[in-house]
């Protein structure tokens, strides 16, 4: 659903230029996600995020173009739009009267337990889409460890014995690094 649309007469320059909202999230099998959010459908994807925004530039574009065309105007940025902070919520009465009880004992006016409710509100689906997200990349990286458990227990690795370490002349730094080249090398002597 669009919200407030630009004068006609704009062109794809102009609302190039406009500062809409961009939303950056990192994907598994993407790299990253790009996505316009005043514009529906206009999204792109790439390996970094530098990638990934201009290849959505390219594509906001072609999604403003097309919206011009069909449409004749798009929506503005969010940032250009204004709010009077007043709405009209329509309830029934007894959620009203509910309000109205519930406000008088906390000493506020109903329009004030209003503004407290729906900012506990937002905070709560905010907090909410965090901890789903921290979810997910826990889920995430448990599959993942899981994943190199499973690797890790076919490996037959041979630690080499204390008696069979060799110490070998300066200048072969790999096999100070590495105990299984020194008992190779004592095997081919």
């Amino acid at each position: 659903m669009m919200k407030k649309k630009a004068s006609v007469g704009l062109t794809v320059d102009n609302y190039m230029k406009m500062p809409y909202t961009i939303e950056l999230t990192p994907d598994d099998d993407l790299g990253w996600f790009a996505s316009i959010q005043e514009f529906p459908g206009c999204m792109s994807d790439g390996e970094s995020p530098e990638v990934a925004v201009s290849n959505l530039r390219e594509t906001q574009r072609e999604w403003i173009a097309a919206a011009l065309e069909d449409m004749g105007a798009i929506p503005l940025p969010k940032t250009t739009q204004e709010y009077s902070g007043r709405f009209l919520v329509r309830t029934t009465s007894l959620l009203h009267r509910r309000l109205t009880e519930v406000a008088d004992e906390e000493g506020v006016s109903t329009n004030q337990l209003c503004t407290t409710l729906l900012a506990e509100g937002l905070v709560s689906k905010a907090t909410q889409k965090q901890m789903e997200s921290i979810g997910a990349k826990i889920d995430h990286i448990s599959k993942r460890l899981d994943m190199i458990v499973s690797a890790v227990s076919v490996w037959r690795l041979q630690f080499p014995k204390s008696g069979n370490i060799v110490t070998m002349p300066r200048g072969d730094y790999r096999a100070a690094q590495n105990p299984w080249i020194m008992e190779d090398r004592r095997a081919e002597a």
